[in-house]
């Protein structure tokens, strides 16, 4: 039985990355780049999977490209009746496979507004909770050039609405801990900063 996924959360410019970065160092864990596949892929298939029209989708992710993911070699991992969880989670065994490490993880923001997703695909995760404070995420993410993020209507364009989208997913994700109980841990990035050796040790 694999060791389930890490799943970092975190608003946008919460720090996440700089975690990201660090838990990827590790001789075990492998956390790529953002994904942003996931809800597209939940989007269009359901469980269990069709392998042949899996497959073809994940031909067609650029993310895959980026990360030097063949799709043949998650082919080789997927098998007919596979849950739509299990047959995501191969995508990022491959990747961790392909760099020689045992046991994946995933930071992506956007997720924070899937939340209820990723505990329905990967039910034994184990979530990892960066919180900054908001005044200097929102400051950090306003002052980000445009174009680096794509922007739709739920892109905040004032800090207020920073604020309000800040405070709504720190809310979720502390909902998500009253659900999922011990598997959640919440860390301040702050902290991170200051005292990275023993934030990673609590992780």
């Amino acid at each position: 039985m694999s060791a389930p996924p890490v799943l970092v959360l975190g608003v946008r410019r919460s720090g996440t990355t700089l975690l990201r970065v660090i838990l990827d160092q590790s001789e075990e864990l492998a956390v790529p780049d953002e994904s942003y596949f996931v809800p597209q892929l939940a989007d269009r298939h359901g469980s269990p999977i069709d392998v042949d029209e899996f497959v073809d989708d994940l031909r067609r992710l650029p993310t895959l490209r980026e990360w030097e993911v063949p799709a043949d070699e998650v082919r080789a991992r997927l098998r007919p009746g596979m849950s739509l969880g299990d047959a995501v989670a191969a995508v990022y065994e491959t990747y961790a496979a392909r760099h020689g490490k045992a046991r994946w993880g995933d930071k992506t923001p956007m997720y924070m507004g899937h939340l209820p997703l990723l505990e329905r695909l990967f039910p034994d995760a184990l979530y990892v909770h960066l919180v900054r404070d908001g005044r200097d995420a929102g400051i950090s993410f306003l002052s980000m050039p445009r174009g680096i993020v794509t922007e739709g209507w739920a892109h905040p364009k004032d800090a207020a609405g920073f604020a309000c989208q800040w405070r709504t997913e720190i809310l979720a994700a502390r909902a998500l801990a009253g659900r999922v109980g011990d598997r959640y841990l919440e860390v301040r990035y702050e902290h991170l900063v200051v005292e990275p050796a023993a934030v990673v040790e609590r992780i």
